[in-house]
């Protein structure tokens, strides 16, 4: 098999659902989804399910189960020097795996006239993830298509939620604290590793400010640094037929992370009235106090002691919006 710029697949699916109310504060709800993919030509049968329990004083405690699949598959692109990327490919089963992933979520919401408070505990099981690596490349084997690996791996965390529903100023804030771990037995000795999105803590607050025409709003956001694999040393072997083959050590996989991530992004925006029209005006600023967050790390090894050097998401960014509707 080969690689192609162009991948083309047809997936047929149906989906069928059905509420049960047991008794007036219990709601059951089953479903399920077939789906037919023709460049596995398997059919793939995914179960759901859900309960919610509503108690007095708007208590809620719910629970959900789900099996998923993914035809679209994500390929970790591993690149110790210049940063790794993501590429997509179609899963046909063989150089790509059909992603699947069971999700458990257990949760109680609290919900009062203007506000409500949410918590879920959740735990994903994933299976046919895949990853591209040229540092398993071997002397003499040109074919990439040896260079994809396949793995499983588990997401799991909890997530804490305040929201303002109502009134002149709304909002929520949201925390997260989560564990995304993969396990791929080609790489890392067959050992877990953080994998390229986990951020163990995440906080967000979202402010909204309406006065009339004007409204005016304003986001934080933090979270942990990212986890990225380093290289340590370059070296030379020369090989029997006098060739030379250069290698590059690197440390733990993702076992060291960025710097932590955090920025506020403020808008404010003017509703009128033009004739038969009605418009919008708005000033936007991302990253309003120009935080230096660190996208990935370049590493130039020719140099001793290695290069390192920051790849940086955009800095302080205004921006002037204007929308008209009829």
């Amino acid at each position: 098999m080969c690689i192609r710029d162009r991948q083309e697949a047809v997936r047929a699916a149906g989906y069928l659902q059905d509420k049960w109310s047991v008794f007036p504060s219990l709601e059951l709800t089953f479903g399920g989804r077939f789906a037919y993919y023709d460049l596995t030509g398997e059919a793939y049968l995914e179960p759901r399910a859900s309960a919610a329990l509503n108690l007095p004083a708007g208590l809620t405690v719910k629970g959900a189960y789900g099996h998923y699949h993914q035809f679209v598959n994500r390929v970790v692109n591993e690149n110790v020097t210049e940063g790794s990327r993501d590429f997509w490919l179609l899963s046909d089963g063989d150089l790509v795996d059909v992603t699947s992933a069971k999700h458990y979520v257990l949760g109680a919401s609290l919900e009062l006239d203007d506000y409500l408070f949410d918590v879920e505990v959740y735990r994903k099981d994933l299976d046919g993830l895949s990853e591209f690596s040229m540092r398993y490349q071997r002397p003499g084997d040109p074919d990439p298509l040896n260079l994809f690996f396949a793995g499983s791996g588990v997401a799991e965390g909890i997530e804490f939620l305040a929201q303002k529903k109502y009134g002149t100023y709304t909002g929520w804030a949201s925390y997260t604290l989560s564990r995304v771990e993969h396990t791929f037995p080609d790489l890392n000795n067959g050992e877990p590793f953080p994998a390229l999105h986990d951020q163990t803590h995440e906080f967000k607050i979202v402010n909204n400010i309406s006065l009339g025409r004007l409204n005016f709003s304003g986001t934080w956001v933090a979270a942990t640094g990212r986890p990225y694999t380093a290289p340590e040393s370059e070296y030379t072997i020369t090989l029997l037929d006098g060739t030379e083959q250069s290698y590059i050590h690197v440390g733990e996989k993702n076992g060291l992370r960025l710097p932590a991530y955090h920025r506020a992004d403020v808008a404010a925006h003017y509703r009128f009235d033009l004739g038969r029209w009605t418009g919008d005006i708005g000033l936007s600023v991302f990253n309003l106090y120009d935080r230096t967050n660190v996208w990935y790390r370049q590493f130039d090894l020719s140099e001793s002691p290695i290069l390192i050097s920051d790849m940086n998401f955009l800095g302080i960014t205004p921006a002037i919006s204007v929308r008209f509707e009829f």
